[in-house]
């Protein structure tokens, strides 16, 4: 993962490569690295079809007003 901070805004961004076929219809923010523990923010995407070997990369930028 990487993050920076330019003035008030945060940027997260990491790809994430499958090992499998997957479908993905949301990602998150997590408190934890573990997946476990308080969801910060929900993302729902519609529905991403992925095979064996893609990858997906995701942003989120976060503006602190």
């Amino acid at each position: 993962m990487s993050s920076y901070i330019n003035g008030d805004t945060i940027r997260l961004s990491d790809t994430f490569t499958v090992d499998g076929a997957a479908t993905i219809e949301e990602f998150c923010l997590m408190a934890t690295a573990s997946g476990a523990g308080t969801m910060w923010t929900r993302i729902l995407t519609g529905t991403i079809v992925l095979a064996s070997g893609d990858g997906l990369q995701t942003t989120y930028d976060l503006t602190i007003e």
